[in-house]
């Protein structure tokens, strides 16, 4: 009776970790775009904040509740690759 006691709590426990809600960005769509691609405000942000940095890619990142970010990967004044997102307003936004 324990060993069927404890196969049942397992499971559920199984069952419960597999099924939880997940926050990762693997449920959101993303798509390479072109530099020139991005909305102009988002594109003129960018380039505000990071006057001298040379863009390696953009990619527009759709959410499932249908917000819109734009990544961009860029090579900073120091030589660094980095990447930073903003919203589809022009708003920086936090690493996340």
């Amino acid at each position: 009776m324990k060993r069927l006691v404890l196969i049942v709590i397992t499971t559920a426990a199984a069952t419960l970790i597999g099924c939880s809600p997940s926050h990762k960005k693997s449920s959101t769509e993303a798509a390479k775009v072109q530099t020139g691609s991005a909305p102009a405000q988002v594109t003129a942000a960018f380039q505000k904040d990071h006057p001298s940095s040379m863009i390696k890619k953009v990619e527009k990142e759709t959410y499932p509740n249908g917000t819109i970010h734009y990544e961009f990967t860029f090579i900073d004044d120091t030589g660094r690759q980095q990447t930073v997102e903003y919203s589809a307003a022009g708003e920086q936004l936090p690493e996340h």
